[in-house]
Formats: structure tokens, sequence, C-alpha cells
């Protein structure tokens, strides 16, 4: 999903984000498993993970967790293009980690309407679904 991206992100950090760890992910029904592509960093290192979206952040916990118990690095933030505002955020500050987003959901729900591709009705309907059906926090 997200290597492309955090590759760019690492080039524009220059020298120092030179040290970029790339993961595939596998999911056998609710299991999750991360895969170590290729990079290397030292224990103690404080990480920033990258994907693509986050809904109520329990990849993005079990990712975290992967890295702490198997490589013992510190993800301090956690990027994402969309936030999908279901509890992500909050799960992984629980965890001691910043989550960044470029757009969350009721942004790029408010260009939508602003840009005709869903009416008002669709536009309330939508932003009322995603506020009242965060993802369960699941351990």
């Amino acid at each position: 999903g997200a290597n492309e991206i955090a590759r760019n992100a690492a080039e524009l950090c220059g020298p120092n984000g030179s040290n970029l760890l790339t993961f595939s992910k596998e999911k056998l029904g609710r299991l999750v498993i991360f895969h170590h592509i290729e990079g290397h960093a030292m224990p103690g290192e404080k990480v920033i993970g990258i994907d693509d979206h986050t809904s109520g952040g329990r990849n993005a916990r079990l990712f975290q967790r992967m890295l702490e118990t198997e490589m013992r690095l510190k993800m301090t933030h956690f990027l994402n293009i969309v936030d999908r505002e279901q509890g992500g955020r909050q799960r992984l500050a629980e965890n001691g980690a910043t989550m960044r987003s470029i757009f969350t959901i009721s942004e790029l729900l408010g260009l939508g309407l602003a840009e005709g591709h869903l009416t008002q009705t669709q536009f309330d309907d939508l932003l009322h679904y995603v506020r009242t059906n965060p993802i369960p926090t699941q351990h």
C-alpha cells in the first residue's frame, strides 16, 4: 500500500531519511502479519509509520506493537493520507504515537459537497455515519 509514499517521504528527508524500512501486510481473517522487506534500524531508534489510511487504528497499533516487541523500535509518529475518523488517532495517542494526516474523511466529504459530487443529504448522512460508528477497540 504505502511503500511508494514512504520511499518518497524518505527521499525528501535527505540523508537522515535513508534508513527506510519497508514491510508488506498480509491479512488472514482477523490475523495481520507484517513481513519485513528491506532496510534496517538499530534497537532503540525512533521511527515514523506511514500508511495510506487509518480507520480504527487496529492495524497501525499492531504494526507499532510489532516494531516495539520484535525490532525494539519506538514508533513516535504515524503519517497517513486519510484519517477516516473512526478512533485510530485516539488509539495511537493512547500508545504514545502522534498521528498526522493529509486529509480527514470529513474534509474529503466537504470537498465532494463543494464540488457537487454529493448532495447535502448525502453529505449529512455520510458524516453522521462516520461520527456514530467508531471502529471498536480490540487489543
